[in-house]
Order: structure tokens, then sequence, then C-alpha cells
């Protein structure tokens, strides 16, 4: 499996931009299934506000796009996998020095996924990050421009876990599937 992603983060004073993409090429597994290639993007608006103690309190807001090629099981194409998802987001994050601990809601404003038999509901992130710098951050600092000269060239790692309030992560790991289906009749 091979990950592309691209992050761009824009700020004037407080107020920032946050726009990232990422595409994951993923490859066969020893039991001859490929899972599509995904592909996501997000767009994130914030505001960081200073709190007492030097904590900064920074909520934030957007959208999030999703979408995934079917999956290919002993070269036969899957026909009730891959989609697409359109997400909004609603989060904040509280950072004191260089540690971040953050966390976000997202909820489906339109989706396809799985040929319209899988539902995906409400579900939230939460993430630490730790911010670190590097020589080629420190020499960034030095470049003319409307935004490094307004912030810092840092370069946070985080980890993150998604997990779903409705449990069907639970659902999701142990189907042969790759998504919930969503059996009910409609009305129901």
């Amino acid at each position: 499996d091979y990950q592309l992603a691209v992050i761009y983060d824009a700020r004037f004073k407080q107020t920032g931009l946050n726009l990232s993409a990422n595409y994951k090429i993923n490859g066969m597994n020893k039991h001859e299934y490929s899972y599509g290639n995904k592909f996501s993007a997000s767009m994130q608006v914030y505001q960081q506000l200073k709190l007492p103690g030097n904590l900064k309190l920074t909520p934030n807001a957007g959208l999030a796009y999703e979408t995934s090629k079917k999956d290919i099981d002993n070269k036969i194409t899957v026909d009730m996998s891959g989609g697409r998802i359109f997400l909004g987001t609603l989060g904040a994050e509280l950072t004191y020095k260089k540690i971040s601990i953050g966390a976000n809601w997202q909820t489906p404003l339109s989706q396809n996924l799985a040929m319209g038999m899988a539902k995906a509901k409400n579900r939230g992130m939460v993430h630490i990050a730790l911010a670190f710098k590097t020589s080629r951050t420190l020499l960034r600092r030095r470049e003319v421009g409307l935004f490094t000269t307004f912030m810092r060239a840092d370069c946070p790692l985080r980890m993150r876990d998604n997990k779903s309030p409705s449990g069907s992560v639970y659902a999701i790991r142990f189907s042969p599937l790759p998504y919930q289906l969503d059996l009910t009749t409609p009305g129901n």
C-alpha cells in the first residue's frame, strides 16, 4: 500500500484555512483481495483563541469528501463496494506549548456507498499532535512571503484514531464486506 498526501495551511493573524488531499493506493493482500484506491480531501476554517496559561483553543468547521474505487476479489470486481461521501465537520483543538489535543465530529451530508446499500452515520475523530522543528523548517522562516512572515514553520506528528459512536466499527471489522450494510426496509 502507498499513500500520497498534500497539506496546505494559510493563516493571517489568528484566522486560518487548512486544505488537505490524500490518495491511498491499495495493494493485493494474501487472500487476493484488494480494497479500492481511495481519495479524500478536506477544507477547514479555524480561529485561534488565546487562553490564560499558554493555552490556545482553536475551533474549526469545514467540509470533507471521500471517494473509493470498487474492491477486487480474485480478479473479480466487488459490485457492492466503493462509492463516495461528502461530510460536514466541526471540531476544536487545545494546545499547550508543543502539544495539541483535538477532536472533531463529522456528519454525512451526501453519500452513495456500495451502490446505496451502505449508510455511513456520524463519526468522530480524536487526535494528539506533537510539533517539532527540523533544519529545513527553520530555513523556511527566512523565506519572503505573506504567509511565512505570519506563521512559524512547525511540522506536526499526528496520531489519529477514528471511532463510530454507533458501534459500526465493530460490525465493519468482522464483516466480509468493506462497509456495514443497511438491510432495513425504507420507512421502518
